[in-house]
């Protein structure tokens, strides 16, 4: 009798825990209602660092994993939030966002600073939001130390776009070398989208374990963007330099719809980054696009 009763408590302690979890994940979802917010009290031209390490749009649940930090200036009091925007009639919508503490991005800038309160997680409910007709710009609210930001990342959700198909990167670390050659033949705008062709190399260094991408740069936020980048065949660049290496696979082509860049005021730099023998390295091309899709 005693050990049927004791199965009983530890059934009723499991089921007990699984209804507090479900609970829990209800409240974190629906906590905070989302509501519009006054974009006016924000300060939007704030040097901000941040990454966005992953985004999962799935069954109307929003997740948005990252970490936010102002150099040198150490958090000690905040508030994290992801939010949408949609530019449309200029308006703000904050989600329901969890703090995570982040000791590895202190350890990342070593610079004396604590940023250890950097981290966020956001799971929300955005069955409310009118995807299939509206984009909305993924943005960081960031309040600490009495100041209230907010951080335009140049992700979208929504519209024509359901899946986001550019990827923040860390860039921080790539190396420049003189022995990098790059032929930028093509930055230009049709139809609504974005293309970037050409080719780069290594000087004496075979191309075919080699990785390009198209990276955009915003330097405001110290930011950078890989675009969705192919591979083509360039039996033309070997020949060219002629020094007798294999430059074959040097061809690279993207393409990505203006739609998802932010707003015309900022500017990126486009970039090739270049992996070889195990080293990443990245050329500044000093070609701009606009937020509107305009080449400078």
């Amino acid at each position: 009798m005693n050990q049927i009763s004791g199965r009983n408590v530890s059934q009723m302690m499991l089921l007990i825990t699984l209804l507090s979890a479900l609970f829990c994940g209800i409240c974190f979802l629906d906590a905070r209602k989302v509501k519009a917010t006054d974009i006016t009290i924000y300060t939007e031209d704030a040097d901000l660092s941040y990454e966005l390490e992953n985004i999962v749009l799935e069954n109307d649940i929003l997740t948005v994993k990252g970490w936010v930090v102002q150099i040198g200036q150490e958090i000690q009091t905040f508030d994290i939030a992801t939010a949408l925007y949609r530019p449309e009639d200029n308006t703000l919508y904050e989600l329901p966002t969890q703090y995570e503490q982040r000791s590895d991005i202190t350890e990342r800038f070593n610079d004396g600073t604590s940023y250890d309160n950097s981290g966020f997680l956001t799971k929300a409910l955005i069955n409310q939001f009118n995807m299939s007709e509206y984009q909305y710009e993924l943005c960081i609210v960031f309040k600490s130390n009495d100041c209230k930001y907010l951080l335009h990342t140049g992700q979208y959700i929504g519209g024509n776009w359901d899946t986001i198909n550019i990827t923040q990167i860390d860039a921080t670390d790539c190396k420049r070398s003189n022995d990098l050659q790059c032929g930028l033949e093509a930055v230009e705008c049709i139809n609504d989208i974005l293309t970037v062709n050409g080719w780069i190399v290594y000087t004496g260094r075979d191309s075919v374990d080699s990785n390009i991408s198209v990276v955009l740069y915003d330097s405001t936020h110290r930011s950078f963007f890989a675009l969705p980048t192919e591979c083509i065949k360039r039996t033309d660049v070997t020949e060219f330099i002629n020094d007798e290496t294999n430059y074959d696979d040097s061809g690279f082509q993207s393409s990505i719809s203006i739609q998802q860049l932010t707003p015309a005021q900022i500017c990126y730099e486009v970039c090739i980054m270049y992996k070889s023998q195990g080293t990443s390295y990245l050329l500044h091309t000093g070609q701009y696009v606009g937020g509107t899709g305009d080449v400078q």
